[in-house]
């Protein structure tokens, strides 16, 4: 072949190549069904949409992840506490601590119909409180306003107490492992326990955190407790106190004798129910004109007791309070003339109030001097009204064997700590300045009797229960001064602490807030 003609073929395939593939560039312009396809006009927009669509279901994802882990939980800040140059940040965990506290609180009276609950039962927290801080609050904002102000003052007073060198004690330390124990108790497993902690304080929950918590608000209590013990109080601050309130702190000694006025029969007359009041009335005037000291009154009630009360005076005076504070519950009238200044030994009077006429001696009244004491017991529990004879067998078998164990106040302290440790006692503690009316009577006559002396034991029945009982000693300062120090003492720490919490700040975040409930 001709090179000419070799020439003429290599250029009529280069042809038929180059047809070939405008061929193909046509049909790639055709949509499925043949027809020509549309040419794209219009911006960049939809050459980017699918990967920013992809990166936002991406950051979705992880941030859903971070918030079902917890992560978000951890990290946020729900409250920062400001004062004393220090910043402190609330996570949403220590917040829900607090926020539970108070709307389980106010939930169980929600329960009790004593504040507006919903439909399913629960407070609710969009009604009105009716509480004058914060105004015009819900229930829910209320709670919250209850939380953040527990806060700010357990955060004050951890920095006050950290100021003063204050440190958890090992009961403390011991209580707080009570507690996580207890709830460990209703959840065993880790996996429950730790559900247990989400569902109550929110994700992230743990017991590092809970026992954090606790250590927090057991040193703020520290500062509570041992705050006070560092003022001055002087003896002409007790006695100017004593002298504007002698009535709080006096003990009083009188005779008293109720006369009831029967009740009439039943479609008995006005004139008939006239008619008892009369004589009952005249019969309590007949009474007191018998009466000149406190032996004539003793005297004069047995003529007068009616046939239920007439055993009480056989070997008992029931007529008469010694030392004793005015009880509150009496008619005013009859606060009123005892409490009276110018009452004088031997002032007798009748005084009515509806049915009842009460027959009062005035016999004196005095500074309570008593020396308040301490005491160690052990309660064996049998309560009045609810054991049975062999309850109460029981009881009085394991009080008889620990006082048997008991010489001196180390072995007390012993027994107490077994009677604990195997629950057979409900209680095993030391009472210190104990004072009158803080205890009930047989305990008291016990704990106050004039032949009372260090070491000495027995056993008491209450309507508690038996108490074993180790007498430690008396205070050297008399109960009035005792209870007024201690009023003091408590004025000056309230006023100290309204300041020193007015001098925090907090501040709420309410994004994150909205993650606690």
């Amino acid at each position: 072949m001709s090179t000419k003609k070799k020439a003429q073929q290599a250029q009529l395939s280069k042809t038929d190549r180059q047809r070939q593939e405008r061929a193909e560039r046509i049909a790639s312009l055709r949509d499925k069904d043949g027809g020509k396809r549309k040419i794209r006009t219009g911006s960049r927009f939809g050459r980017v949409a699918f990967p920013i669509t992809a990166a936002v279901i991406v950051l979705a994802a992880v941030a859903w992840s971070l918030f079902s882990f917890g992560v978000i939980h951890s990290r946020l800040t729900v409250m920062t506490v400001k004062g004393d140059g220090v910043e402190t940040k609330v996570g949403i965990n220590e917040y829900k601590y607090h926020y539970s506290y108070f709307y389980e609180t106010y939930n169980y009276y929600a329960q009790q119909d004593w504040v507006a609950r919903g439909a399913d039962g629960k407070i609710d927290l969009n009604a009105a409180s009716g509480m004058e801080v914060p105004p015009d609050s819900t229930w829910g904002e209320y709670i919250s306003y209850q939380a953040e102000q527990s806060l700010k003052q357990v955060i004050a007073y951890e920095h006050e107490a950290r100021k003063m060198g204050l440190e958890l004690t090992d009961k403390d330390r011991q209580e707080i492992d009570d507690t996580v124990a207890q709830i460990r108790t209703n959840y065993p497993d880790d996996l429950s326990f730790t559900t247990y902690l989400e569902a109550r304080y929110g994700r992230s929950m743990t017991e590092a955190k809970l026992r954090g918590f606790l250590e927090r608000e057991r040193l703020a209590n520290r500062y509570v407790s041992e705050q006070p013990k560092s003022y001055e109080i002087a003896e002409a601050d007790l006695e100017a106190y004593y002298e504007e309130h002698p009535d709080d702190y006096d003990r009083f000694s009188y005779r008293e004798f109720r006369l009831e006025t029967p009740a009439a029969e039943q479609g008995a007359s006005q004139e008939d129910v006239d008619r008892l009041q009369a004589e009952t009335a005249a019969k309590a005037e007949e009474m007191l004109g018998k009466i000149t000291d406190g032996d004539s009154f003793a005297e004069t009630a047995k003529d007068y007791a009616n046939e239920e009360e007439i055993f009480e005076y056989i070997n008992l005076d029931p007529t008469l309070k010694k030392d004793v504070s005015i009880d509150k519950s009496l008619p005013a009238e009859v606060r009123t003339w005892l409490l009276d200044s110018a009452r004088q030994e031997n002032d007798k009077t009748l005084i009515t109030d509806g049915g009842t006429h009460y027959i009062l001696l005035f016999e004196g009244r005095q500074r309570d001097e008593t020396l308040p004491a301490s005491v160690r017991h052990i309660l064996f529990a049998a309560r009045e009204g609810e054991a049975t004879a062999a309850d109460l067998e029981a009881a009085k078998a394991l009080a008889d064997a620990a006082l048997a164990q008991i010489t001196d106040e180390a072995s007390m302290e012993q027994v107490s700590e077994e009677a604990l440790a195997d629950h057979s006692a409900t209680e095993a503690t030391l009472y210190e300045d104990v004072v009158r009316g803080q205890m009930v009577e047989p305990f008291e006559n016990w704990l106050f009797a004039p032949e009372r002396k260090v070491g000495d034991t027995g056993i008491v029945q209450t309507v508690y229960g038996y108490h074993v009982m180790y007498y430690v000693g008396q205070s050297e300062t008399p109960t009035w001064a005792k209870k007024i120090d201690e009023i003091l003492r408590q004025e000056r720490f309230s006023e100290e602490s309204d300041a020193l919490l007015a001098s925090y700040t907090a501040e709420v975040s309410g994004f994150a807030l909205r993650l606690v409930n």
